[in-house]
């Protein structure tokens, strides 16, 4: 019987779980918070080299009360709106862009001061309960 378990766990990893390796996060960076905010957005390459299609499903910060997935949109009158996601898609090896602008990490209720050259501990969470932790360099960048 354990053998067969241990079978199934080394041919069907997915069913254990265990997706977090197939999600890499490259390139990721967070905007300077201005002294009279408590809110800023982050950026990333969320990358998939796995054969499964992974969901993003929360993300958390020790730095900062709430991280939220949002998205800008424009409107048919030409007006960006700005809403939050539910998730974060990312099909088997294929990659999304969180971009000023698009997709990004709403990063809300700073606990500190972040300067130019911090890093933010950042964790993503994927529907089958992996997880990934990152540091996202404090930069200022041009839109």
């Amino acid at each position: 019987m354990l053998l067969r378990i241990l079978w199934v766990m080394m041919c069907f990893p997915a069913a254990c779980g265990v997706d977090s390796s197939s999600l890499e996060v490259r390139g990721a960076w967070v905007r300077p918070i201005l002294p009279t905010q408590n809110v800023t957005a982050g950026y990333l390459d969320a990358v998939n080299s796995g054969l499964d299609t992974i969901r993003i499903i929360d993300v958390s910060s020790p730095a900062f009360d709430t991280v939220e997935l949002h998205e800008m949109t424009t409107d048919s009158e030409g007006v960006m709106r700005m809403k939050r996601m539910g998730a974060l898609v990312v099909a088997p090896g294929d990659s999304v862009a969180l971009r000023p602008g698009g997709k990004h990490l709403m990063l809300i209720g700073s606990r500190h001061t972040l300067s130019e050259g911090n890093d933010v501990p950042i964790t993503l969470e994927t529907n089958r309960g992996g997880r990934v932790t990152f540091a996202a360099r404090v930069e200022r960048r041009a839109w």
